[in-house]
């Protein structure tokens, strides 16, 4: 072949090899910009889905505590007018709310002097129909936007006011932050009437509160040649991906509504933008790099020909130039393949950790440091010390991957758990090198999974017909676990509320005279109540009929306790069976609070009754009589000390009969008694009740020959004669003393006179 044909040849396989490189070029850069404006879509769509999910969350959960709250207001049957503003700036911080506020039923705002009143706004006025709302407003105290979230307060069947919390817009502004193209997409909130609420973009400050179809002058949607129907149809669902100008910009976005249907509102909106700019510096950016590859490999067949063609000769020549240095190459790859095996295994475990904190831990030789730099701090805790010198230790040993959880002494914030994960990396013999050890607060984590093995302990170790558990869900009433026969009988597959499950538990199993207390704490809107009061645990002693007909005490233990990253409340119900230990209990008590001799109470448990009964009835008339036994030194001289003893038992017993169950009698010391009588009906003969108990104390027994056993009293009047037991106890003991030196066998009320006498 000659060489003008090998050199035509040789440019025609080059036009060919041209040809074919620019049309591959033309297809890559058609295919580059499709798929770049389909990824764009795909990213704005996502990202108003995610905003308005997140958004859709946060007011679903505020709506949700709202109605809580006010259902925990009615259980208490709280009057609007007894109402305090204050008890909510609490409960405002763990809401999420910036502010919340009771309204009466004329629209008047309680607590504010200037007069603010809301009757004219439309989430008022349906919240005071009865119905949640959620309206886009300016609160008129304070002049700033917001979104208004309101439920019904209803006192005593009838809606009384309005319970509403505002979300200001910059609270608002937080979740509308799109993390796309660099920070540069922008978002805003507009409800189903097209007001912007909330804008992430300065270029909209100064048009919120205002609707998108009064902008028909500035915003234009392409395909439309009318402003409000492109969107309609984009709030409508029917286009969910678009692009419009504003003030000479063109910009592409999608919408995404808060669908939820635990928001008052559906049809607000969110939008993610970005600047057509934006997407087309992308589509160029994606372009080049697809023409790139293709250009370079263009130049590489050009020359590759042209070398071919009139560099044969040196082409060998090349080849083993290429060839050293390839060996070369291999010789200091063999080198270096230990540390960029390392380096590479290194950057892929930091890849994976990258969410956690990560450091580089070097194995020495030999394995046998440990860091002490922890101890020598005082920061890791006493507890934790074994489990992290035992940590290090492994790792030096070679063992791979680890785990453990170390408690660190915090300079602020207390103890705070933190798990380490640690993964070995190894040379060529299998000698530990590095470890690469992330470490995470898992403090949280850790509390919750200590619960769970305690909770999960009571539940293995449950027996016996009364030992039982469940969780609940108070904020959404719905039961969550059921664990022992009596709470599965508490929770029936037929009832759905804990207030229905409650009550059918109290009809089947509680004793008669513990129903008030039982129902009093078994109380989902009051077990809520004690949640915002920040009493998070509660208990009751109550008792149980058995199966057999046996009463037995039972113990019911209530836990209250936030989910993780919401707002709902989670109740852990544990019922005990503690019929032994009560029992002991209560007969420890009775024989520590009653006198061996006579079974009456003893002095110490009577003091401390009547203080509580005048504590608790403050307004009733009470009556207080000491009683003194004539003659009893006598007797117990002549007749000795047993006679004296049947004589005390004798007294005891006839004065038990002399009163009522709700009468306290005492045996104070000696011969000497007490009895108080609570709560005497104002038109009582109070003469007529004291003569006829000492009347009864005369004769009480005959001991023998001429002996007989009577006895003298002194009585107080509460209030009149005394308002502490104190004062009580001298009034009675000095009309005593006044009995017994006029002539015994008698009794005496207090008169002020007997002071002087």
């Amino acid at each position: 072949m000659s060489l003008r044909l090998r050199i035509a040849l040789s440019i025609l396989v080059i036009c060919l090899l041209l040809t074919g490189l620019v049309m591959a070029v033309l297809v890559a850069d058609a295919r580059s910009e499709r798929s770049s404006y389909e990824s764009a879509r795909e990213v704005l769509i996502n990202s108003a889905r995610e905003q308005a999910a997140t958004v859709a969350g946060v007011i679903g959960g505020q709506s949700e505590t709202l109605r809580a709250m006010a259902a925990s207001l009615e259980y208490r049957a709280v009057s609007i007018e007894d109402f305090s503003p204050e008890s909510l700036e609490s409960v405002a911080s763990v809401s999420g709310f910036d502010t919340i506020f009771m309204a009466r039923a004329d629209g008047s705002v309680i607590d504010y002097g200037d007069g603010i009143n809301i009757s004219d706004r439309v989430y008022f006025q349906r919240a005071l129909s009865g119905e949640a709302s959620m309206e886009y407003a300016v609160f008129r105290y304070t002049g700033r936007d917001g979104v208004v979230l309101a439920v019904p307060y209803y006192h005593e069947g009838q809606v009384g006011g309005v319970l509403f919390g505002i979300v200001y817009e910059e609270s608002l502004g937080g979740l509308l932050s799109s993390e796309k193209y660099g920070g540069s997409g922008y978002s805003f909130l507009a409800d189903g009437m097209g007001n912007i609420v909330v804008s992430a973009d300065s270029e909209f400050d100064d048009l919120e509160g205002v609707s998108l179809f009064e902008l028909s002058d500035e915003l234009a949607i392409e395909g439309y040649d009318n402003l409000e129907a492109g969107f309609k149809d984009l709030l409508s669902g029917k286009i969910d991906f678009f692009s419009y100008t504003y003030q000479g910009k063109a910009r592409v976005g999608a919408a995404a509504p808060l669908a939820s249907s635990q928001i008052p509102a559906n049809d607000w909106y969110v939008f993610s933008i970005i600047d057509q700019a934006e997407l087309d510096a992308e589509i160029r950016a994606n372009r080049r790099n697809a023409l790139e590859p293709m250009e370079i490999l263009a130049v590489f067949f050009v020359l590759a020909l042209i070398i071919f063609l009139f560099l044969e000769r040196d082409s060998r020549r090349q080849l083993e130039k290429e060839a050293e240095t390839e060996r070369r190459l291999a010789d200091a790859a063999k080198l270096h393949a230990e540390d960029l095996r390392s380096s590479e295994e290194l950057f892929r475990i930091v890849v994976s950790q990258c969410d956690r904190h990560v450091y580089r831990y070097e194995i020495e030789e030999g394995g046998s440091s440990i860091p002490d730099g922890s101890f020598a701090l005082g920061r890791v805790a006493e507890g934790s010390r074994e489990r992290y010198r035992k940590f290090f230790e492994d790792i030096n040993s070679g063992k791979s991957p680890l785990t453990a959880d170390i408690e660190f002494e915090m300079h602020v914030g207390g103890a705070r758990w933190y798990r380490h994960n640690s993964t070995t990396l190894f040379s060529a013999d299998g000698r530990p090198k590095t470890a690469v050890i992330s470490y995470y607060d898992c403090t949280q984590e850790h509390d919750r999974e200590q619960t769970f093995t305690l909770w999960e302990q009571r539940i293995a170790s449950l027996s016996g017909e009364h030992n039982a558990m469940f969780e609940w869900n108070l904020t959404l009433d719905r039961c969550e676990g059921v664990y022992g026969a009596i709470a599965e009988s508490f929770v029936k597959t037929n009832r759905s509320s804990f207030r229905e499950c409650a009550k059918a538990f109290v009809d089947t199993h509680i004793y008669k005279d513990d129903v008030p207390a039982f129902t009093q704490l078994m109380s989902r809107e009051r077990l809520i109540g004690n949640y915002f009061d920040g009493l998070r645990n509660v208990d009751l002693d109550f008792r149980c009929a058995r199966s057999d007909g046996e009463i037995s005490w039972i113990n019911v233990n209530v836990n209250l306790s936030p989910y993780p990253d919401t707002q709902e409340i989670k109740a852990y119900i544990l019922f005990t069976d503690i019929d032994s230990e009560k029992r002991e209990k209560l007969e420890l008590i009775a024989r520590s609070e009653h006198d061996d001799m006579t079974g009456l109470l003893n002095r110490k448990a009577f003091i401390r009754r009547v203080e509580n009964l005048l504590e608790r009835s403050s307004q009733a008339m009470h009556l207080l009589i000491m009683l003194d036994l004539d003659g009893f030194k006598q007797i117990n001289d002549s007749l000795g000390h047993d006679a004296g003893d049947k004589a005390l038992t004798a007294f005891a017993e006839r004065l038990r009969t002399l009163t009522r169950s709700t009468d306290l009698s005492a045996r104070i010391g000696g011969d000497e008694f007490m009895v108080f009588l609570p709560n005497m009906p104002k038109s009582s003969d109070l003469a007529a009740k004291v003569k006829s108990i000492s009347g009864a104390m005369r004769d009480i027994i005959d001991l023998g020959g001429e002996t007989k056993v009577s006895a003298s009293l002194g009585a107080a009047v509460y209030p009149r004669d005394g308002r502490s037991y104190e004062e009580l106890y001298k009034s009675a003991d000095t009309a005593l003393y006044y009995t017994k030196t006029h002539g015994k066998s008698g009794y005496s009320f207090f008169e002020e006179w007997m002071n002087t006498d």
